[in-house]
């Protein structure tokens, strides 16, 4: 999201539209459509401005829906839609670790972020002998913060992936968020020159990660200033000015995977983070720390962006809520608020019962794309339907009875993860089922019916077969066995 004009918001949509709030509504019809492929971590992905003009990332698909490049455009903003578009960048894409976190600098500048897109190319710390032959694609455009308008040098290098750009208002210090692999997400304060280690390095670096680290020349690499562990898939980052003292001059950061917003107070040269809380005073929550310090809400889904308003508070948006939320301090007179819902539009009706919580716990992210597919069905196949509507309200009324407590001991457990992984897997390939319905009431019915006789064939009746079966031969043993002794007679 992203404000102009007099407090105007620009909010994105996976799906290619980019919707207006004015006055606290969202307007019925979008102000630019782009044709984009939202499924996975592709989509209609980043939004920036700099004075009249707005920047948007996107994902271009091919004819089948698969990624062709990430493309950035310029559009001016006439205060009613986005006009005269201008064509940025191409850059490589894949559907996952595509990044599209843009922010604009102090001077104007504007910046986006890309990850490595699942390729290995040279600037993943892989060093000059990982370039790939001439006539092939180097992946030079990969794991790179890029400066956008004006074009310049790569800003930083070694991303993995980020959801989250912004600057400190103060110094005017770009910071972001990484996103690790098996383990250790990033806070990352980023100096034009950043090195930020992968592939070599993710979180705290040790002597081995920096020894394998490449040198590229104007690139200085620097451990994180947060490092979370376990996973949180941190991604939204801003910076509020509340007017209290308490909160302004800290960073917010919210997260994918418990929907939570956290707080971290810099220190006097805002160059690092200071905590009370022992556990966390080496920059690093490990397993069993207490993130109570930090943590300063909960509930809020998925977070995907978060930008300070005019108004100095916090706009948060969710992608599993479909709300933005604007966050404001205790002490302050307004109670927080979503913005508005168009009834009836199915881009942006808030979301019934909440989010994929037991898959997003096996998998550990609501970005995994098992997770995507089961949000795919729900909102693409089922809510638009009042049969599938219907069945979503009476499942969500028993699902979320029992959900938040067996994920609840997911992320406690890894066995219980992996052993919920293998059972829920056939399921998720039963549900491919319904990507052949066509919206209609009667295909989503049939097929409906169909993908949940299957999975109680699955779940049920093959498990009573089986019992029954073991339960036959246990039964038949005893008469063989008389059986024969029978024909044995006596000794």
């Amino acid at each position: 999201m992203e404000f102009v004009g007099d407090g105007d918001l620009l909010v994105l949509q996976k799906n290619g539209h980019v919707r207006l709030v004015r006055d606290g509504q969202l307007l019925a019809d979008p102000v630019l459509v782009v044709e984009t492929t939202p499924v996975r971590e592709m989509g209609l992905l980043g939004i920036a401005k700099s004075g009249g003009a707005v920047y948007i990332y996107y994902t271009v698909p091919d004819a089948d829906g698969n990624p062709l490049s990430n493309r950035i455009e310029r559009y001016s903003w006439n205060g009613q839609s986005l006009v005269d578009p201008t064509i940025l960048m191409e850059l490589p894409a894949n559907t996952y670790h595509n990044g599209g976190a843009m922010a604009t600098g102090p001077d104007g500048q504007v910046y986006a972020v890309i990850g490595d897109t699942g390729k290995y190319g040279p600037l993943q710390n892989k060093g000059p002998e990982s370039i790939h032959p001439p006539g092939t694609t180097d992946y030079l455009d990969t794991s790179v913060i890029l400066r956008v308008d004006p074009p310049g040098p790569y800003y930083a290098v070694g991303v993995r992936n980020s959801f989250g750009l912004a600057f400190d208002p103060v110094t005017g210090t770009m910071w972001d968020t990484e996103n690790g692999d098996d383990d250790s997400d990033e806070i990352n304060m980023v100096p034009d020159g950043f090195n930020s280690g992968w592939e070599a390095v993710m979180g705290p670096a040790t002597e081995e990660g920096l020894a394998r680290m490449a040198g590229y020349e104007g690139y200085e690499y620097r451990d994180p200033e947060f490092t979370w562990h376990r996973p949180v898939a941190p991604t939204g980052i801003g910076f509020a000015d509340f007017g209290a003292g308490e909160y302004d001059g800290s960073v917010f950061v919210g997260d994918c995977n418990h929907g939570r917003l956290y707080m971290f107070k810099m220190n006097q040269e805002r160059d690092g983070f200071v905590f009370a809380s022992p556990g966390l005073q080496d920059g690093v929550a490990d397993e069993g720390d207490s993130l109570e310090e930090i943590v300063v809400a909960e509930g809020l889904g998925c977070v995907t962006n978060i930008r300070t308003g005019p108004d100095g508070y916090l706009y948060i948006t969710s992608y599993s809520h479909d709300t933005v939320y604007r966050i404001l301090p205790a002490s302050a007179e307004q109670a927080q608020q979503p913005a508005e819902h168009t009834p009836g539009d199915p881009g942006v009706q808030p979301e019934e019962g909440g989010g994929c919580l037991i898959a997003t716990a096996a998998y550990g992210t609501e970005l995994a794309p098992q997770v995507q597919m089961l949000r795919e069905i729900r909102d693409g196949k089922l809510l638009p339907t009042e049969s599938g509507s219907a069945f979503m309200s009476a499942f969500n009324e028993i699902y979320y009875s029992f959900s938040p407590a067996v994920a609840d001991l997911e992320r406690e457990s890894p066995a219980l993860r992996a052993a919920v992984r293998g059972i829920i897997a056939p399921m998720l390939y039963s549900l491919s089922l319904m990507d052949l319905a066509d919206g209609s009431e009667l295909q989503t019915i049939l097929l409906g019916t169909a993908t949940i006789m299957l999975n109680v064939a699955m779940y049920a009746g093959a498990p009573a077969a089986a019992v029954l079966g073991v339960r036959g031969m246990v039964r038949g043993r005893p008469a063989k066995r008389v059986a024969v002794a029978a024909e044995r007679g006596p000794a």
